[in-house]
């Protein structure tokens, strides 16, 4: 009670989960705009990076979840495939 309500915000800059409201409060504080509006602002902003990450790591499961089945199909396929097929072309040209 009764303290600067920039320097407050200010102090919360240090907090690694709080630094980005107390910014903003900070500079609403300072500038005199509407707090309503720049916590709005931020609780946008918060939320696109938090879809993109979420995009980002969807993304990332298709491309972990491909990976063992690859490794299990290539060696059948060269054996069951391509083995046999070298095979024949190599008996059918030596007389």
């Amino acid at each position: 009670m009764g303290v600067d309500p920039v320097h407050v915000w200010g102090g919360l800059v240090d907090d690694d989960v709080l630094a980005a409201p107390g910014r903003t409060l900070a500079r609403a504080e300072t500038s005199g705009s509407s707090v309503a509006d720049a916590v709005e602002r931020l609780a946008d902003e918060l939320e696109r990076s938090s879809l993109a990450s979420v995009e980002d790591r969807a993304r990332a499961v298709g491309v972990k979840a491909a990976v063992p089945p690859g490794l299990c199909l290539l060696p059948a396929f060269l054996l069951i495939g391509i083995v046999p097929t070298v095979a024949g072309l190599l008996s059918s040209i030596t007389p």
